[in-house]
């Protein structure tokens, strides 16, 4: 839903600015009364440098929506007031506001298209590789697995070490024999098992760590230093025995006294 909101916030910016510049490329004026003043700046008071007849089509350079056009009048700016004028196209026809509308939804659909089309190219890739990775995954898995397996019984038939690695090439070369073969079969349900193995294969290890953390954490609570009444240092294990730093073992009397076992 967030892709399709972005790509369609994105279409319509760009078709607005496509729009407005199509619109402002083709904008033309015709004067529908006779002998309207081309002034050579922004006021009516200003000098008439000539006259538009009535019916006449001309360009309009800019439009400034403020009641006035700038128009090229035989190669110089002139300035014309447009309550005598109206938009056409450049064939003289009026033109509408629902053409105008309708230009800018043809604008955004065609941008909103493509952009769609981009991304969808761009899924297609990525699920590409990312089924292509996951293959990969799963042959490894098969590999590693049967590699795994050929060592110990390549030890225990043969009891030398060469020829266990031959056992162990071996095992990899069938594992990756088997896996390529159930992957040309369905290469989807291979691509997602070798990711599903890998995602396994981490947590079994993070979980694996998280408990020697904690194991750790609770020898760090439970273990201390404490100095014996004779001044030699020791710890205290999880246990309660007393530790010291030569190896011998004491027992703690609970009253700040040590028995040595």
């Amino acid at each position: 839903m967030k892709n399709l909101k972005s790509v369609i916030t994105i279409a319509f910016v760009l078709s607005v600015l496509f729009g407005m510049s199509s619109c402002s490329r083709d904008e033309f004026a015709v004067v529908y009364v006779s002998n309207v003043p081309v002034y050579c700046e922004e006021s009516d008071s200003s000098e008439v440098i000539g006259t538009m007849s009535s019916g006449q089509l001309y360009k309009i350079n800019s439009n400034k929506f403020n009641g006035w056009q700038i128009i090229d009048y035989y190669g110089q700016p002139g300035y014309i007031n447009t309550s005598h004028t109206r938009i056409v196209d450049e064939n003289g026809d009026t033109i509408w506001l629902t053409i105008y509308l309708f230009k800018g939804l043809l604008i955004f659909i065609g941008i909103a298209v493509a952009i769609a089309a981009v991304v969808m190219l761009f899924s297609l890739i990525m699920s590409g590789i990312m089924v292509v990775l996951g293959i990969l995954l799963s042959v490894a898995g098969f590999a590693v697995g049967l590699g795994a397996i050929a060592w110990p019984i390549g030890y225990f038939i043969t009891g030398d070490a060469d020829a266990t690695i031959k056992f162990i090439i071996g095992g990899v070369v069938i594992g990756v024999i088997i896996g390529i073969v159930r992957a040309i079969k369905n290469p989807f349900g291979e691509s997602l098992r070798g990711f599903q193995s890998t995602k396994d294969a981490y947590n079994y290890a993070a979980n694996e760590q998280r408990k020697r953390d904690e194991e750790h954490e609770r020898w760090r609570r439970n273990t201390y230093p404490i100095e014996l009444d004779n001044g030699r240092r020791a710890t205290k294990l999880l246990d309660g025995t007393i530790m010291c730093e030569d190896g011998t073992a004491y027992d703690d009397n609970g009253d700040g006294t040590y028995t040595k076992r």
